[in-house]
Protein backbone atom coordinates (compact mmCIF):
# COMPACT_ATOMS: atom_id res chain seq x y z
CA UNK A 1 0.00 0.00 0.00
CA UNK A 2 1.48 3.35 -0.78
CA UNK A 3 0.47 6.32 1.09
CA UNK A 4 1.68 10.17 0.79
CA UNK A 5 3.95 11.06 3.87
CA UNK A 6 3.80 14.75 3.48
CA UNK A 7 6.87 14.97 0.93
CA UNK A 8 5.64 16.89 -2.02
CA UNK A 9 5.39 15.53 -4.80
CA UNK A 10 7.20 12.06 -3.04
CA UNK A 11 4.30 8.92 -2.16
CA UNK A 12 6.11 6.11 -0.48
CA UNK A 13 4.90 4.10 2.05
CA UNK A 14 6.23 4.47 6.11
CA UNK A 15 8.07 1.33 5.50
CA UNK A 16 10.39 2.15 3.22
CA UNK A 17 10.56 5.41 4.40
CA UNK A 18 11.77 3.95 7.41
CA UNK A 19 13.65 1.26 5.82
CA UNK A 20 15.58 3.83 4.32
CA UNK A 21 16.11 5.98 7.42
CA UNK A 22 17.76 2.89 9.32
CA UNK A 23 20.10 2.69 6.12
CA UNK A 24 21.62 6.46 6.51
CA UNK A 25 24.54 7.04 8.62
CA UNK A 26 23.82 8.04 11.71
CA UNK A 27 25.08 11.54 11.04
CA UNK A 28 22.11 12.30 8.62
CA UNK A 29 20.19 10.33 10.65
CA UNK A 30 19.97 12.84 13.21
CA UNK A 31 20.21 15.67 10.66
CA UNK A 32 16.79 14.50 9.09
CA UNK A 33 15.44 13.64 12.83
CA UNK A 34 15.73 17.40 13.77
CA UNK A 35 14.94 19.26 11.18
CA UNK A 36 12.67 22.09 10.77
CA UNK A 37 11.91 21.12 6.90
CA UNK A 38 10.74 18.04 5.71
CA UNK A 39 12.60 15.60 4.69
CA UNK A 40 12.32 12.30 3.03
CA UNK A 41 14.50 9.81 3.97
CA UNK A 42 14.77 7.70 0.87
CA UNK A 43 15.81 10.96 -1.42
CA UNK A 44 18.46 11.61 1.45
CA UNK A 45 20.10 8.40 1.45
CA UNK A 46 19.91 8.30 -2.40
CA UNK A 47 21.75 10.90 -2.58
CA UNK A 48 24.60 10.18 0.08
CA UNK A 49 24.52 6.60 -2.12
CA UNK A 50 25.09 8.96 -5.13
CA UNK A 51 28.40 10.41 -3.59
CA UNK A 52 27.02 13.56 -2.00
CA UNK A 53 29.23 14.43 1.44
CA UNK A 54 27.48 14.30 4.55
CA UNK A 55 28.56 17.68 5.56
CA UNK A 56 27.16 18.92 2.48
CA UNK A 57 24.22 17.24 3.33
CA UNK A 58 23.72 18.10 6.55
CA UNK A 59 24.80 21.82 5.35
CA UNK A 60 22.12 22.32 2.76
CA UNK A 61 19.17 21.11 5.51
CA UNK A 62 20.40 23.79 7.97
CA UNK A 63 20.16 26.40 5.08
CA UNK A 64 16.42 24.82 4.14
CA UNK A 65 15.76 25.57 7.89
CA UNK A 66 17.08 29.14 8.20
CA UNK A 67 15.25 29.72 5.32
CA UNK A 68 11.88 28.52 6.39
CA UNK A 69 12.04 29.49 9.96
CA UNK A 70 12.93 33.08 8.55
CA UNK A 71 9.60 32.55 6.00
CA UNK A 72 7.47 31.59 8.84
CA UNK A 73 8.87 33.73 11.88
CA UNK A 74 10.13 36.36 10.43
CA UNK A 75 14.04 38.05 10.33
CA UNK A 76 14.71 38.34 14.10
CA UNK A 77 13.80 35.29 15.19
CA UNK A 78 17.22 33.33 16.66
CA UNK A 79 16.74 30.83 14.37
CA UNK A 80 16.61 32.43 11.21
CA UNK A 81 20.21 34.34 11.42
CA UNK A 82 22.00 31.76 13.26
CA UNK A 83 25.40 30.22 11.33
Amino acid sequence: MVVSNGYGDVCISREVDMAAHDNCPPLLRYAVNYAVTKFSSKHVLQAWRAGMPERAMVADFSAADRKYTHKTYGPKHPEAVRD
